[in-house]
């Protein structure tokens, strides 16, 4: 309820009081009238009946008392009287003439009983008069007529009286509660209100004590509700377990910074591989860390640069003050090597390294957006080149990421509109006599070649390599099939699977599926050391399934990466690939030993070899002294066409 209502309701109040205060005084009052009145009547009554009786005692002629009554006749108060005898037969009249005797019921014989009902419904009140006279007592009566109108007229000014004084009475109070009210109650409310609005000065000392209880009440509420908002304010543009800032207020720095014109360099900074620090160590060991390289990345700004936190392990750092290129490169070496770190945490051993992308403004971005997306793709760039560095976002890598988007946006309709294609690559035997071939993917683009170096690393991060693995599984399948009933029906095809279509929930049976209804001794899957690297248990899951299905598993690019001789004794595999590298080096008395190692390590596990990259006579003459068994090169044959391919196949047959 509001102040307001409830006052109303209690003048209301008070008003409800006053009024039954006057009206029990009012009929007070009139009850004092009345009696008044009927004292009046009754002493009336009795002195003229005492008159009447003492005069008629000495003297028969009753008119000699007339006068008596004309003189009280001529009060305002009575209309007249009337003298009669016992059987009411009227003997004079005083005052009025035309006055009547009433009906017994409008007559009041019992004149102690007078009351207001009495004097404003009976017409009459009657005495009877005694006196003695010829030895006998005899009996008059006397009617006495009370005004009706100067009652009415008496009891009407008393009830105006009481209204005109109930009414004056109750506007003073009204007006001195009023006043009371606003003194003590309203304004203090007011000036409360007006406070805990727009939190103005404080106001004075009030007369009731629980307003200043509420002033000061108040005045702490606004207090703690200002330090909350600035810890608020300070919130929302610092990262709390860092107490850098944020990236609410990089936005806005940034925006200062591009509406004054001015250039700086921003720096996006990923901790390497953090997630398998959070994995490992825990989070806690994590946070530990984040919180050390916040402290050093803010040991490299300088006066009004800031450092920023903008995700898990991900860091802003605005560099301003440097005059040429080389002043940056130098800042960001500085930075680079200072966050190459090993920690003791908790007892743990930890080493970090960073991968930093950057953008400048004006030179490479225009704004905020721009700079966070290049700085970001200049990030991801040095990622993809082996971390620990940094990558500067130039002309070029923007070339190269349009060019990484148009592939990644036409890859699917590529599919569909048939421009991939398969070109296929002979392997021969010591006789050179070709005994199988590869599978190899192209992608012809309005009448241009896209390099499969160019398409499958961005199909293998969009995860379309796993579509397009299934198309080239269903094209080897189709083509083995064609070549049932014709002199290539002995030819092993092998194909390439990435790491990703491998590691796919759905590659079993998506292989499966593809594999179903064939000669499955005849096709050879080809797979990189990276399968291994992830998952080993399920990646050694995976290959027994797919060689108890019949299917044979070729190790490419033996050599080149992860390689271990732990890999090939866990991992059962039928052909080891010697890369084309080594090949390469095959003139060399090194090179030699380190295929012929190859292979002999090969024979001792009973695994077929083939040396891919074969281009000249010599290499294929060393690499058969050295006891290679398959061989696959462009002095054999280069990747054709499908059609080309099985013209050339059958004339190399025997």
């Amino acid at each position: 309820m509001k102040i307001k209502n409830f006052l109303i309701l209690v003048n209301l109040f008070v008003m409800t009081v006053f009024l039954g205060m006057f009206y029990y005084i009012y009929v007070q009052q009139k009850k004092e009238l009345v009696k008044v009145i009927s004292n009046d009547i009754f002493q009336t009554l009795n002195n003229v009946s005492y008159s009447f009786s003492k005069v008629m005692n000495n003297n028969s002629d009753y008119m000699i008392l007339k006068p008596i009554l004309d003189r009280k006749s001529t009060s305002d108060f009575f209309d007249g009287f009337i003298l009669a005898t016992s059987d009411d037969r009227v003997l004079f009249k005083s005052g009025d003439m035309s006055l009547k005797i009433p009906q017994p019921e409008k007559i009041q014989y019992n004149l102690n009983k007078i009351g207001l009902n009495t004097l404003l419904h009976k017409k009459a009140y009657v005495i009877t008069i005694q006196y003695y006279k010829n030895n006998k007592f005899k009996t008059l009566k006397l009617y006495l007529f009370p005004s009706k109108d100067y009652l009415e007229k008496v009891f009407t000014y008393l009830k105006i009286k009481y209204i005109v004084l109930f009414v004056l009475v109750l506007i003073f109070f009204v007006f001195v509660l009023r006043s009371v009210y606003k003194l003590v109650i309203v304004n203090p409310l007011l000036k409360l209100k007006q406070y805990a609005d727009k939190r103005t000065t404080k106001p004075e000392k009030f007369l009731i004590y629980e307003f200043n209880d509420i002033k000061e009440t108040l005045a702490e509420t606004f207090n703690a509700l200002n330090e909350y908002i600035e810890k608020l304010k300070i919130s929302a543009i610092t990262d709390p377990l860092t107490r850098l800032k944020n990236r609410n207020y990089l936005n806005k720095y940034l925006i200062k910074l591009i509406n004054e014109n001015q250039k700086f360099a921003l720096v996006f900074i990923d901790i390497d591989n953090f997630k398998d620090i959070n994995d490992f160590f825990g989070h806690s060991v994590g946070d530990e860390i984040i919180i050390e390289i916040s402290a050093i990345l803010a040991k490299h700004i300088k006066n009004g640069e800031i450092v920023a936190r903008i995700g898990g392990d991900e860091f802003v750092i605005v560099f301003q003050e440097y005059k040429n290129n080389e002043e940056l490169l130098k800042r960001l070496n500085l930075l680079l090597d200072s966050l190459n770190r090993t920690w003791t945490i908790h007892n743990q051993t930890i080493s970090t390294t960073v991968s930093m992308g950057v953008a400048e403004f004006p030179k490479t971005a225009k704004s905020v957006e721009e700079l966070l997306k290049f700085a970001d793709i200049a990030l991801y760039e040095a990622k993809n080149r082996g971390k620990n560095k940094y990558v500067i976002f130039d002309e070029k890598l923007k070339q190269d990421v349009n060019k990484e988007i148009e592939i990644k946006t036409t890859m699917n309709k590529a599919l569909e509109n048939n421009e991939f294609e398969l070109f296929y690559q002979g392997k021969f035997d010591i006789n050179e006599k070709i005994i199988g071939c590869e599978a190899l993917i192209r992608w012809n683009r309005n009448g241009k070649v896209i390099s499969p170096a160019d398409f499958i690393p961005i199909a293998e991060k969009s995860g379309f390599i796993i579509k397009l693995g299934n198309w080239v599984m269903q094209e080897v399948v189709k083509t083995q099939k064609e070549w049932e009933n014709t002199p290539l029906k002995n030819l092993r095809i092998s194909f390439n699977v990435s790491p990703v279509q491998f590691r796919s929930d759905s590659f079993l049976n998506d292989l499966k599926k593809c594999f179903k209804d064939t000669n499955r001794k005849l096709f050879e899957m080809e797979i990189t050391e990276s399968v291994f690297i992830q998952e080993r248990e399920k990646a050694k899951k995976i290959i027994e399934e797919i060689r108890r299905y019949g299917l044979k598993i070729s190790l490419d690019d033996f050599g080149t990466g992860y390689s271990s001789l732990s890999f090939l004794r866990e991992f059962e595999i039928d052909v080891l690939k010697v890369d084309k590298s080594f090949v390469d080096e095959i003139y060399s008395e090194e090179g030699k030993i380190y295929v012929q190692t190859i292979l002999n390590m090969a024979e001792n596990l009973h695994l077929e070899t083939i040396a891919e990259g074969v281009e000249t006579r010599k290499q294929f003459e060393i690499l058969k002294s050295l006891g290679c068994e398959y061989y696959q090169g462009y002095y054999f044959a280069k990747p054709l066409p499908k059609d080309e391919f099985e013209k050339f196949a059958k004339s190399h047959l025997s």
